[in-house]
């Protein structure tokens, strides 16, 4: 997992339905093309690391991630990982 660049706050979503980035929102999820179908837009997911786990909601994409990997915010990232850069973590549909 990586995490979003705070620069695109304000920006919509790709799920437009769910508004704009926000990188103090944790639950805000963005996946891969090869995912599209696999989870839709509004698709609960459960992403562990080794900071804890959280349901997050995949409310956007990220045309460069390939199918493991995914894209969170800063608040994300730092609530899973414990640290800003990203982790390897598990993601789960919930």
């Amino acid at each position: 997992m990586t995490r979003y660049a705070d620069s695109l706050e304000g920006n919509s979503l790709g799920c437009t339905q769910y508004g704009t980035y926000d990188p103090d929102n944790p639950l805000i999820v963005a996946v891969g093309p090869a995912r599209h179908f696999e989870w839709p837009c509004g698709t609960l997911l459960q992403v562990c690391g080794p900071a804890g786990c959280l349901i997050a909601l995949r409310a956007d994409s990220c045309p460069g991630c390939g199918p493991n990997h995914i894209d969170m915010s800063r608040a994300g990232v730092i609530a899973v990982c414990g640290n800003p850069n990203g982790c390897t973590v598990i993601v789960q549909r919930q």
